[in-house]
């Protein structure tokens, strides 16, 4: 499952997963991660998006199903627009 916080979207599984990455309309350009925590059977990394169109700081939190090996069993994503200028 991910959440993506405040769109009312929740994805199940990893097909609806893929189908929603490939139907983005924007291109990713980079990727810049920023940090990556880990405990136990969770971890975070955020980090911002550059997109051909614009710039988006996010979030992610993810928890897994165990501790070594483990799949991924849910993800909330946290996404926020940035303005124009960059830093």
């Amino acid at each position: 499952i991910c959440d993506i916080v405040g769109s009312g979207r929740m994805i199940q599984g990893k097909d609806d997963f893929l189908q929603y990455i490939r139907s983005a309309a924007e291109q990713t350009v980079e990727l810049q991660i920023d940090s990556i925590i880990t405990h136990g059977n969770a971890g975070a990394a955020n980090g911002i998006i550059k997109t051909d169109r614009r710039r988006v700081a996010f979030c992610d939190v993810y928890h897994f199903s165990g501790f070594k090996n483990a799949r991924i069993k849910r993800i909330a994503s946290y996404l926020i627009p940035l303005s124009d200028q960059p830093r």
